[in-house]
């Protein structure tokens, strides 16, 4: 597969703009995103245009960097270095795509396509494990089956590829035709449809014959015969094509392998142990970070998971990888021996232990470690002996949930406002550091914590981006300047402002941002109405001192029905921001909107800046606003397991003052979690459900400080070891908080320091 620039070129029609002697460069690698970055030199960088950011600001990066091809639109106005190639064309995604069309048009091999509502990256991975060792098989990386991830996907494809797999995943109507047309499969698998994206379609029934498009190229397309649905679709949509049930993924990979290599016989086919795509990433004592990738351990997957881990890790250590033997066609290992080392000095590898040499290696405590083996059960035990938590209760926090979120907010807002993210508060109970690790990979312009402390920690731990400290007073306020914290004003007297350049001198600061906070309603902090004109004379005689923003915060912008109240309040502060910038003789960065305010009172924003708090977390600031709040995706899990199960009889009694008494023969669970890790006493005696193996259960006698009783009588299947969801995807936390009469914020804040958080991505 010829990847020169000037067959780029010509595939897309492009203007070219360059030395000619870049015509012939080798780019193997498409780019989208510049933190994805890891080989400039095989690097073509395609300049996107989305509702999240420009991708033609981060050329000057890329070039520093050492890139120097570039997919450019018609509209740039930056720099043309003169050693570096831009193609020139109208549609930056449209070129993109066509160029994938045009690489799969020229590949004449087998290719898969995958869609499904769940299931459909698993399904995948199973089939490649099982065919890599027999064929030369590609993959879409991970779970790049979007707009954009299945053009990218298309790159996979060499001249050696005989059979090449794609998934493909739409969320609403109108979207498969664009990726069918880039896949283009001669066998399809259709895995399943579930309740997933139900808002982008008119019907269930809608929703499979849209994904069914997908199969229209296709001469054989393997299904989940269990579902009637995706059965009644295929045969009237392709009643001339093979059609082929199957019951389970590892009866649909069989078949589906054994159809690709021209076999007979579904035996002979080796199933592989189905993997996903996540990524556990968790802190040690040391300040180092040690991650455990559960996806296929083959180039492709080593590739992406050592982006990630780039991404989330502490900057600045050794990077230590322990990786099993790349999972590939024997006859192509030499090669891809090859190139993963290339990849691996790449990315800063300092130090590779193999699989074997695993279990006797030792391991720096202070080194950033990433896991990537073939046997999961031996890498998780690697990942657990060297993670400093041992608490089987956990708060399992999906980051890319945080990131979901963090777009869905924003795609309310206009394009010129950006979003601070608030982290105080242990990042309301999630963590504060891995949260704001994510913040920063994903664009936000600030974080914004409460107190001193919180942001010194975040400095600490690499986040590099404006840090906003809501409430500066502390003992020592030169860590403030120390650590290049942003302070904010509550009452603009001539001694706070005193104060601050005082501090800053020790520290050697000479400008000083801070931000002003205005009282338009909450009445907790911030200058009133009538202090701004004396504010500003103040300040001029502190010229040092620049408003980096002002703000203040809605009190009612979750209260339906208290309109006009929140109106108030964004008129006063508008009348007192107006006045604040005519009086200065300069605009100054506004914010006023918070979660419920970006939710309500986004079509009319005008400002530079919104605030997004418990949204980014998952969990609505009011229950009402459930039908006006784009779909949010769960990103906390506070899961335990069952230590002790015991049968009781009818009237006997569970726990502290014998206050649970049982009304039937119970079967009684003892799970390790109490009101020292913020499960409240007021949860006990039935008050509150947990979820075990599929069953809610309630709990029976008094929470203690460090154990609770459930009562799993109807959960047959319960035992020993087996999970239970306090709250989470299927047991909304909104139900903890309304047996308590309290908000979901005070449930997730108070869950206790000593209940491990596992961070994970997808």
């Amino acid at each position: 597969m010829d990847n020169s620039v000037a067959t780029l070129s010509a595939a897309i029609n492009a203007c070219y703009i360059g030395p000619e002697d870049l015509l012939q460069r080798s780019v193997s690698v498409p780019l989208t995103d510049s933190r994805s970055l890891y080989d400039p030199d095989a690097s073509v960088f395609f300049a996107l245009r989305t509702a999240s950011g420009d991708g033609h600001n981060y050329i000057p990066q890329l070039y520093a960097a050492g890139v120097r091809v570039f997919v450019v639109d018609e509209s740039y106005s930056g720099t043309r270095y003169a050693d570096a190639a831009f193609l020139v064309v109208d549609d930056v995604m449209a070129v993109l795509r066509s160029y994938a069309c045009g690489r799969r048009r020229r590949f004449t091999g087998q290719v898969v396509g995958i869609t499904g509502s769940r299931g459909k990256t698993i399904v995948k991975e199973m089939l490649y494990a099982a065919m890599a060792p027999l064929a030369n098989v590609v993959r879409s990386p991970r779970s790049f089956n979007s707009q954009t991830g299945v053009p990218l996907s298309a790159w996979e494809i060499t001249d050696d590829t005989q059979v090449a797999i794609f998934e493909a995943g739409i969320s609403r109507m109108g979207e498969m035709q664009t990726l069918a047309d880039i896949i283009q499969p001669t066998v399809g698998i259709f895995t399943s449809l579930t309740g997933e994206h139900d808002d982008g379609f008119a019907s269930p029934a809608g929703k499979a014959r849209e994904k069914a498009l997908l199969f229209a190229s296709c001469h054989t397309v393997f299904y989940n015969g269990e579902n009637r649905i995706i059965e009644q679709t295929l045969r009237a949509m392709y009643p001339d094509k093979c059609l082929i049930p199957a019951f389970g993924n590892d009866d649909m990979v069989r078949k589906a392998a054994a159809a690709l290599l021209g076999m007979s016989e579904t035996r002979n086919i080796e199933v592989p142990v189905p993997v996903n795509s996540r990524i556990d990433i968790a802190d040690t004592d040391a300040g180092a970070s040690i991650a455990f990738d559960h996806f296929t351990c083959d180039l492709s997957g080593i590739i992406t998971g050592l982006d990630t881990v780039r991404r989330r890790t502490v900057r600045n250590r050794r990077l230590v990888a322990v990786l099993g033997e790349p999972l590939c066609n024997p006859e192509e290992m030499d090669a891809v021996n090859a190139r993963l080392q290339h990849v691996l000095q790449l990315f800063g590898v300092t130090r590779v232990i193999s699989e074997n040499e695993m279990s006797s290696a030792v391991i720096p405590s202070d080194a950033n470690v990433y896991i990537n083996v073939t046997s999961k059960a031996a890498g998780r035990a690697l990942y657990s002996s060297l993670t400093t938590r041992r608490n089987v209760t956990r708060l399992e926090i999906n980051l890319d949930a945080v990131a979901a979120n963090f777009r869905a907010y924003r795609s309310l807002l206009p394009k010129q406002t950006r979003l601070i993210g608030m982290i105080k508060a242990f990042g309301y109970g999630c963590g504060d550091i891995e949260v704001g690790r994510t913040l920063q990979d994903i664009g936000a312009a600030k974080v914004a914590v409460a107190v001193v402390d919180e942001g010194v920690a975040l400095r600490r731990a690499g986040i590099s981006i404006p840090i906003m400290v809501l409430d500066p007073w502390c003992e020592n306020m030169r860590a403030i300047f120390a650590n290049h914290l942003e302070p904010t004003i509550i009452d603009g007297s001539e001694d706070m402002l005193a104060m601050l350049e005082e501090y800053a001198d020790a520290e050697g600061v000479s400008d000083i941002n801070v931000h002003l906070k205005l009282d338009t309603g909450m009445h907790r902090v911030g200058l009133h109405e009538d202090d701004i004109m004396p504010f500003v004379e103040c300040l001029k005689r502190h010229p040092r001192i620049h408003i980096a923003s002002v703000f203040s915060h809605l009190a009612t912008a979750d209260c339906l029905d208290k309109d006009n109240y929140t109106n108030g309040q964004l008129a006063l502060f508008r009348r007192m921001t107006d006045s604040l910038c005519n009086a200065l003789g300069h605009s100054i960065p506004r914010h006023i909107l918070n979660t419920a305010g970006i939710t309500r009172y986004a079509k009319d924003h005008i400002y530079e800046f919104a605030r997004l708090g418990i949204g980014l977390y998952g969990i609505l600031p009011d229950p009402s606003l459930r039908d006006v709040t784009p779909p949010l995706t769960t990103v906390a899990k506070l899961v335990t397991r069952i230590i002790a199960v015991s049968e009781y009889p009818a009237g006997a009694t569970v726990g502290y003052g014998c206050r649970g008494v049982l009304t039937r023969p119970s079967v009684i669970a003892t799970i390790p979690v109490g009101y020292a890790d913020g499960i409240d006493r007021h949860l006990g005696n039935g008050n509150a459900h947990f979820l075990v193996e599929g069953t809610m259960c309630p709990t029976v006698g008094n929470i203690c400080m460090d154990l609770c009783m459930i009562d799993v009588t109807d959960a047959p299947l319960a035992a020993v070891g087996s999970e239970v969801q306090i709250f989470g995807p299927e047991a909304p936390i909104q139900r903890i908080s309304d047996v308590l009469g309290t908000i979901p914020y005070e449930v997730i804040a108070r869950i206790s320091p000593r209940v491990q958080r596992l961070y994970f991505r997808e």
